[in-house]
């Protein structure tokens, strides 16, 4: 994960939490649900469209989907359907590359990928265009695929291939593992079923042999019946029969008790048992790999040996609750203390041993989570700098604030002044001045309302910041508002010889703020003559409907790309932010625009086509305003 000034991003935040769900996952659900979860927190965590798991058949080699998530419950069938009218199978493909190759395999996109013609129309049909496979491996076998799906083709990045190989990686630990314990859990009922059947029989076995009278190695009679065995055979080829089984029945449970063992010293998790004092009596090869050690050194020894003292105390009560005949139906997490001093933790549940009637220890399985743990204590770690990171941030807009907000009350003074002196020279009031002398006033007065401009907007930035606009409502007219509006910029335009349409009609009045409104029209006008070319037009536009009233300012400008038709309403946001750009402006007034209006429970909106641009604004009219309670 990347960190910059010490940061994560919110984004690289999720997919961390996102591969700490994975590995998370109970694998002693039902195998479905564990591979429906898995799918679903990886589309979750990358905005995806959907996605599947694919798994293949040991014995046979071929490919199923396992799961999938978002693409609907005869997702299955219908790509059978196609698999079966293409004459091909699910390993043709990028996902056949991906398992023949044991490497993930991107699909920017799949109209343009050979390979995926068969699945063509299923993807159409339900809507995406990319893809990303990442190989399912048991050590370096490849035994599945995660698949994730977006709706839009696209050129993934380096961080979203990692996502997807890692998510995979670890759902193939929690696959592995959830199939060993199927495996365990059918192991041992067969080990009980056999060591019952054995049980049956010898009682069986016993009792005849108990009432068998010999005469040498003759059987001649059997206590209680009082009849010749000689004479009756069928009873002499029972008690074969009866043996045979007890045979093929101690074999059963031999194979049996071999097979569990094997499955003990090579499950994926660590194993082990303990007496009722908390001795190790044994434990797998999963975990001496674990401890670093061999058996010799760790069985017969105590936990407290291998355990922090805080999961000591842990290990202690569950062991007294399980003696005590309480069997606990969650897991418990636990510090171990390595050989060589490493630390490393384990997700562990147990369950009583019982001799008869007689609990004689404990049995354990554990799954190494240490690098959850470490990944979780890490994310702590993350969301503490975040909290830190915030609060500075906070801090540093505030004192932001308060500078912009004394700054711009000592520039406005001054310019105030200079202005009112300008006007002053400008009309004579203090003496004859030339022509010359004119137009460089004219200079001043124009570049000296600028700066007001902006020292206003900066003042007015800092109300939008604490959310005291301070507005004045009341029932104000929108045709006089206008009007006033195209007062304000009738120089401008005449200045760049720009034509000024008006089609208005007659509006209602509604509940505003006169000064805020007309700062916002004049501002949206000034605009569309700024970036409107020499002998262009401007239009503005009103009419009423049953919403509210619409106002609409176009001109025949350069326009605006349509990917930036949101952006231009952010503070100081600037199309062209080069250094040399033609169009000047702090980037301020369009947002403090947009605030204005929603301010009036009303919306503001652009539209261009690339030539020339339209600004809407719908303000709703005074009914509106009352059901509303404003």
């Amino acid at each position: 994960m990347r960190e910059k000034n010490g940061i994560m991003n919110k984004t690289e935040a999720s997919k961390l939490k996102a591969i700490l769900s994975i590995a998370s996952i109970d694998i002693t659900l039902e195998f479905d649900r564990i591979l429906h979860s898995i799918m679903e927190i990886t589309c979750v965590a990358m905005n995806a469209h959907s996605g599947t798991i694919m798994l293949v058949d040991e014995a046979t080699g071929e490919i199923r989907i396992a799961a999938s998530h978002g693409l609907g419950h005869d997702y299955i069938e219908k790509v059978s359907d196609a698999a079966r009218k293409a004459g091909v199978n699910l390993a043709s493909g990028p996902q056949g590359t991906a398992i023949k190759t044991g490497t993930f395999c991107p699909v920017p996109n799949i109209f343009e990928e050979p390979g995926s013609r068969p699945w063509h129309d299923i993807s159409k049909k339900l809507g995406f265009s990319s893809q990303i496979f990442a190989p399912i491996k048991k050590g370096t076998v490849t035994t599945g695929l995660i698949g994730v799906n977006w709706a839009k083709p696209r050129q993934f990045t380096d961080d979203e291939i990692n996502f997807v190989k890692d998510a995979a990686s670890h759902a193939a630990i929690v696959i592995q593992n959830a199939q060993t314990t199927d495996g365990s859990k059918n192991t041992i009922m067969e080990l009980k079923r056999s060591e019952e059947k054995y049980r049956n029989g010898e009682q069986k076995f016993m009792e005849i042999r108990r009432r068998l009278v010999k005469d040498g190695d003759r059987i001649t009679a059997i206590h209680g019946l009082g009849r010749d065995i000689t004479e009756n055979m069928k009873m002499e080829q029972q008690l074969q029969a009866t043996n045979e089984k007890l045979i093929k029945s101690y074999e059963e449970l031999k194979e049996a008790e071999e097979k569990y063992r094997d499955l003990f010293e090579n499950a994926g998790d660590y194993m082990y048992t303990l007496d009722t004092e908390g001795y190790f009596q044994t434990i797998n090869s999963a975990g001496l790999k674990i401890l670093g050690c061999t058996k010799e050194e760790v069985i017969g020894t105590h936990i407290s040996k291998w355990l922090t003292q805080e999961s000591l105390v842990v290990s202690q009560e569950v062991l007294k609750k399980q003696i005590s005949g309480e069997n606990l139906d969650y897991p418990v997490i636990i510090e171990v203390i390595c050989k060589n001093k490493e630390h490393r933790w384990g997700e562990v549940r147990t369950r009583y041993i019982k001799d008869g009637n007689r609990i004689t220890g404990v049995h354990g399985i554990a799954r190494d989570i240490t690098e959850k743990k470490r990944l979780e204590m890490q994310l702590q770690d993350y969301n503490e700098k975040l909290e830190r990171s915030c609060e500075e941030l906070i801090e540093a807009d505030r004192v932001k604030t308060e500078f912009i907000s004394k700054i711009t009350h000592e520039l406005l003074t001054p310019l105030t002044s200079i202005k009112g002196f300008t006007e002053l020279l400008s009309d004579e009031t203090c003496g004859d001045i030339n022509e010359e002398q004119k137009k460089k006033l004219d200079i001043i007065y124009r570049n000296t309302e600028k700066l007001i401009g902006l020292i206003k907007e900066l003042l007015d930035i800092g109300h939008l910041e604490k959310n005291k606009f301070g507005l004045q409502f009341g029932l104000v007219s929108m045709n006089d508002i206008i009007t006033r509006s195209i007062k304000n910029i009738n120089q401008q335009a005449k200045e760049k010889d720009i034509s000024i349409i008006r089609d208005i009609k007659k509006l209602p009045g509604i509940w505003g703020d006169e000064e805020r409104l007309t700062h916002v029209l004049t501002n949206i006008l000034a605009n569309a003559i700024k970036f409107t070319p020499s002998k262009g037009t401007v239009k503005i536009m009103a009419d009423e409907d049953k919403m509210g009233i619409k106002i609409s300012v176009t001109d025949t400008g350069i326009g605006i790309p349509e990917d930036k038709l949101t952006c231009i309403f952010e503070r100081f946001y600037q199309i062209d932010s080069s250094s040399n750009r033609r169009y000047g402006g702090a980037g301020l007034g369009l947002s403090i625009c947009k605030s204005i209006i929603e301010n009036h429970y009303g919306s503001i909106w652009a539209e261009s086509t690339g030539c020339g641009s339209t600004f809407n604004i719908v303000l709703p009219k005074l009914a509106q305003r009352k059901k509303k309670g404003v």
